[in-house]
């Protein structure tokens, strides 16, 4: 079976997405366009998208924004069917470069759709029309065609067409507009990878069902490292296995392989004020049989919970 790494990877912090949290804003069916039925103010955020000529509308939309991207998501069934947008930008313009995807909510990552795979090049078009950022709200339009991941799997091509996303909120923080103060530590994400040091330049955390997800991003070539942490761990030793409700997990990928690993070891030198920080190693097989390590890995991130 064919697969697309890195949107595999993609696919699992979509759906770290916690819908029901205080920060998602649910959709009011009565709503017009994100506006009261007098015509009054903004009084929720909308997303909807046409797929395959039919009209569907989120029941939750949120976005997040982290360094300099902005994930946003729309939930359109309570059975995890939902449409994500990864924009590799934070100003109001035009973006050719986004990666979207459907995720139906039945059969996982197996029945899957992107707007790229390995037989096609990256298509569609975003455009952020308004980024209020008193508000922290953030509106646009998308368009794209959505082609299975599982390239062998038969499904058919679908459309999406008539995006729009109107006031959905937003967290974190646009750069350069309201930085607060300068952290005093120094953040950071690297590892060698089969011996040579890789500085991961974007830095994500996500918290849910318990876990705290450490990604970090680098280079055209996509190449991530996740490392995904009980939350209610602290400064100790831990091992790092292969399994779902373990202590620590972790997984590198490119956009060429992957592994999760298999064995390995994670040290949290500290835990406090809103920062983590720590040391890993792992190491596992990819699809060829080969085997990749990673040495020396440390990062040093702040987290907003």
């Amino acid at each position: 079976m064919k697969k697309i790494n890195f949107l595999a990877v993609l696919l699992v912090l979509f759906s770290a997405f916690n819908f029901t949290s205080c920060d998602t804003e649910p959709v009011d069916p009565v709503l017009k366009d994100g506006f009261d039925d007098d015509g009054g103010g903004v009084t929720s955020g909308v997303f909807k998208v046409n797929i395959d000529g039919e009209t569907r509308t989120a029941t939750a939309a949120t976005a997040v924004v982290q360094s300099n991207v902005i994930t946003i998501v729309g939930l359109l069934s309570s059975s995890g069917e939902m449409v994500n947008i990864v924009l590799p930008g934070v100003a109001v313009g035009s973006y050719t470069n986004a990666q979207m995807s459907y995720l139906p909510g039945t059969g996982g990552t197996q029945n899957a759709y992107a707007n790229v795979n390995d037989d096609v090049e990256t298509n569609g078009n975003v455009i952020i029309t308004n980024i209020n950022t008193t508000a922290k709200t953030i509106s646009g339009t998308f368009r794209f065609t959505g082609y299975p991941i599982d390239t062998e799997s038969g499904l058919p091509i679908i459309e999406f067409t008539n995006g729009t996303f109107q006031n959905v909120p937003y967290t974190g923080t646009i750069p350069g507009t309201n930085p607060g103060p300068t952290p005093t530590d120094e953040e950071y994400y690297k590892a060698k990878v089969n011996g040579t040091m890789v500085n991961f330049d974007e830095i994500q955390i996500l918290g849910s069902g318990g876990y705290m997800t450490l990604m970090g991003l680098s280079g055209n070539n996509l190449e991530t490292i996740q490392l995904r942490i009980d939350e209610t761990l602290g400064p100790d030793t831990y091992a790092i296995t292969d399994g779902v409700l373990v202590d620590v997990s972790a997984d590198y990928s490119t956009n060429d392989t992957s592994i999760t690993a298999t064995e390995g070891t994670l040290t949290i030198i500290s835990k406090e004020n809103g920062w983590i920080k720590g040391t890993f190693s792992f190491s596992g097989t990819d699809e060829n049989d080969e085997t990749i390590q990673i040495t020396e890995g440390s990062f040093n991130i702040e987290y907003e919970w």
